[in-house]
């Protein structure tokens, strides 16, 4: 948890559900997978389970 705290540059968070700055998200999101030319419903948003993950990471959560 602290390696990924650090890593992303999270350790001084301040709000509890968006974690990553506008500027982390733009180049982790050039990492992400695209849903574009995949049949079935896109994947709308990327940056929920993103930062989804990184909460149970800091929290501990299972």
């Amino acid at each position: 948890m602290v390696l990924c705290c650090r890593l992303f540059g999270v350790a001084d968070v301040v709000d509890r559900f968006e974690v990553l700055t506008d500027k982390q998200w733009e180049l982790l999101a050039l990492l992400l997978p695209s849903s574009d030319g995949l049949r079935g419903r896109k994947f709308r948003n990327n940056r929920v389970v993103v930062e989804g993950m990184l909460y149970r990471l800091r929290t501990g959560l299972p």
